[in-house]
């Protein structure tokens, strides 16, 4: 269990011999973008990086000070290079406060039962001025636990046969801004107004731990990247990735680039 009481994944789940669970062995074109975004912000390549939810490591090519953490021991097994991984929940990372100038995580925060420890993690863990990459996959539906999207009609009961049929308009673009701008516009006049740190706003979500139905059926949160840039800028960070009011309420599905300040919020 979690120390907030929900159910933590199970260590049978995430080491399953099941190669899909656990991404690619080698990103080069993903490595090189993301040399290229540290560099541009003066990270030199012999600063540690720590990637939380490393899977098979295709980010090592990151730096000789390359740091991989993975809950999953089978994911770990099938990591190359000489660079160091180490299994660890990315709610607890074993790194010293303020050792690292860059956290990178991929396809990680959303299956976490408790994201906000991890966001907590990577601010207690990154330097001033380190810069923090985060892609996970944002919006998890509710239903994917389910399967619904994959599943015939015939297999579902009839509540998720209703929402198989709507999936074409809950999934529409239109329809879901008409709710998720309003909200981010509320979340943007808390941020004015309030002084303190903001909390993450998300929501839980019952992973499917039992079988690996599609991608994200395990989740445990559904994150909207506005509430992690919220989140971020309350505690005194810049987020290069969304710099001004538009770019941060109109955000997409891209990654959230955030960097520390010299001079942080307590």
């Amino acid at each position: 269990m979690s120390r907030d009481g929900r159910r933590a994944p199970t260590a049978g789940f995430y080491n399953a011999a099941d190669e899909d669970r656990y991404g690619r062995t080698d990103l080069p074109e993903e490595v090189q973008a993301l040399r290229r975004l540290l560099a541009r912000h003066g990270i030199g390549a012999e600063e540690l990086v720590v990637d939380l939810g490393c899977g098979k490591g295709p980010l090592r090519g990151l730096g000789p000070r390359y740091l991989g953490l993975d809950l999953s021991h089978y994911a770990l097994s099938r990591f190359r290079g000489a660079q160091w991984s180490v299994q660890a929940d990315a709610q607890e990372v074993p790194v010293r406060s303020g050792a690292a100038a860059v956290v990178v995580s991929t396809a990680t925060l959303e299956h976490l039962p408790a994201p906000e420890r991890c966001l907590a993690e990577i601010d207690r863990i990154l330097r001033p001025g380190g810069l923090a990459y985060l892609a996970p996959a944002w919006f998890c539906r509710p239903w994917a636990g389910r399967g619904v999207a994959v599943k015939p009609y015939a297999a579902l009961p009839l509540r998720d046969r209703i929402t198989k049929a709507l999936l074409p308009i809950l999934d529409h673009t239109v329809i879901r801004a008409l709710w998720i701008i309003p909200v981010r516009m509320l979340r943007e006049i808390r941020l004015r107004l309030r002084r303190g740190p903001l909390p993450l706003a998300y929501r839980p979500l019952e992973a499917n731990l039992s079988e690996y139905l599609c991608a994200d059926s395990d989740a445990s949160a559904a994150i909207d990247p506005h509430a992690v840039i919220a989140y971020f800028l309350s505690r005194g960070y810049d987020v290069p990735s969304a710099p001004s009011l538009r770019d941060r309420v109109l955000c997409g599905y891209a990654p959230v680039v955030v960097r520390k300040g010299t001079r942080t919020r307590p």
